[in-house]
């Protein structure tokens, strides 16, 4: 079981990821992914990424929140952490007119260079979206080549989804969308997709290495209505021949218990 996202560099956490680590493992998580969010936590990625090289895959990017920061050779570091870490992820990078006072000139500009370098680079990618799905699916239709890409937290419609689908996307659901009054688009895109055949699987993710030591693979797929047996259809054997859901990046679901 992989958290595919979640912020282990943030100031709350340090001194205490060794401890954080230690409970996720006990509870089966067998992997995560460090996001970072701007040139100020990059390097903290990278020291827990050097850290626990077994369990961490690092993620860089520049986050729309933080763009108002960025140095004037922020893209040239961002590419020497990408290629300091070849197995490193981009992200994570995206859209957001929730914030505010939002430059959306800036945004668009960042998260073109983001995906541009990603694509150079063959790099998997993580994007944030908030209140800019329509901006965004924009951008996404005018790449002519996407680079493989997770829309985290995702947040959007059925429609947005489906289209996203159809663009190569993979989805992680974040806590805060699987609350009852938001949980219908999520419900909705992961039932077409798997009555179409058509499954991207869906990935988990936490807002914080705590607070997934506290939920299993069980409880979301209570949440969607997805029965085990549904899951399974789409699982693929591995090479012992126990059931395995195929996950974008090499994070795997091992676990139907």
């Amino acid at each position: 079981m992989i958290d595919v996202h979640n912020h282990l560099q943030d100031q709350r956490f340090l001194g205490r990821q060794s401890e954080i680590i230690k409970t996720m493992k006990e509870v089966g998580i067998t992997g995560c992914v460090v996001t970072g969010t701007s040139e100020a936590d990059w390097p903290e990625v990278a020291r827990l990424a050097d850290k626990f090289p077994d369990f961490i895959r690092p993620a860089f990017g520049l986050h729309p929140w933080k763009i108002n920061s960025r140095s004037s050779g922020w893209l040239a570091t961002l590419k020497s952490y990408l290629i300091r870490f070849p197995h490193a992820m981009l992200g994570e990078c995206g859209l957001d007119r929730w914030m505010k006072s939002p430059k959306l000139a800036d945004q668009h500009q960042t998260f073109r260079e983001q995906m541009n370098l990603a694509l150079s680079l063959n790099r998997p990618t993580t994007i944030h979206c908030l209140k800019a799905w329509g901006p965004l699916m924009s951008e996404l239709r005018d790449f002519p080549r996407l680079p493989r890409f997770l829309l985290h937290s995702f947040g959007g419609s059925l429609e947005i989804g489906k289209e996203a689908a159809h663009l190569g996307a993979y989805f992680s659901f974040s806590g805060y969308f699987l609350q009852t009054k938001k949980l219908r688009p999520a419900r909705s895109l992961v039932a077409s997709q798997l009555s179409g055949s058509l499954l991207k699987p869906t990935l988990l993710r936490w807002r914080s290495p705590i607070q997934s030591s506290a939920l299993t693979i069980s409880i979301i797929l209570q949440i969607l209505r997805l029965s085990l047996t549904n899951l399974r259809k789409f699982a693929i054997p591995n090479q012992k021949g126990s059931p395995q859901t195929r996950m974008p990046f090499g994070a795997k679901i091992n676990r139907f218990n």
